[in-house]
């Protein structure tokens, strides 16, 4: 069997973080995703992401079944948004259940938040989205503080990295989450 890796986790905090040089795009630039807006910072970074995660998210889209969209809710995440929103997760953790040690909290949060220095989302590299019917009634896959905890979510993370098969997602199992 194999070990779970978290994000959090020091082997994936040991990997060097190096600028790959691909620019941030806007995603709201041509108009043609639909975007969520209830997810926004003053800057705008949370409309951002690296050019190539915005071009697999693009080819995602154009893979979906007739009659599903996807729903475009977060980005590039400055590192102040990410720390705020990690800790938040932390607050939520420790509250239920309150016997949980520092270590727990830290190491389940980060398998759905991770802090700023790890996390994707801080370098333009990481989508939030939802699959929506169209016209737009209900979301299909929803996930995340719009709609709910991670655990209750289901697993198609990979969608947007080009990995593995993403459709129909797959439920979620916690002891095995993906860090």
């Amino acid at each position: 069997m194999s070990e779970s890796v978290l994000m959090s986790g020091p082997k994936v905090a040991a990997i060097p973080v190096v600028e790959c040089g691909e620019s941030l795009v806007d995603v709201r630039r041509d108009g043609s995703l639909l975007v969520d807006g209830r997810e926004n910072d003053p800057a705008g970074a949370v409309a951002h992401l690296r050019e190539g995660v915005l071009e697999r998210l693009l080819r995602a889209r154009e893979a979906l079944p007739r009659g599903l969209r996807l729903l475009f809710v977060e980005g590039d995440r400055p590192p102040a948004l990410q720390r705020e929103h990690s800790e938040k997760y932390a607050d939520r953790l420790r509250a239920d259940p309150p016997e949980w040690s520092a270590e727990q909290v830290h190491s389940a949060a980060s398998r759905y938040v991770p802090p700023p220095r790890i996390a994707p989302h801080s370098a333009g590299a990481a989508v939030d989205r939802h699959v929506r019917d169209h016209p737009p009634v209900t979301a299909v896959h929803t996930q995340g503080r719009l709609s709910g905890t991670p655990m209750a979510g289901v697993q198609a993370d990979l969608c947007t990295a080009g990995l593995g098969r993403w459709w129909p997602p797959q439920p979620l199992n916690p002891a095995r989450q993906r860090g």
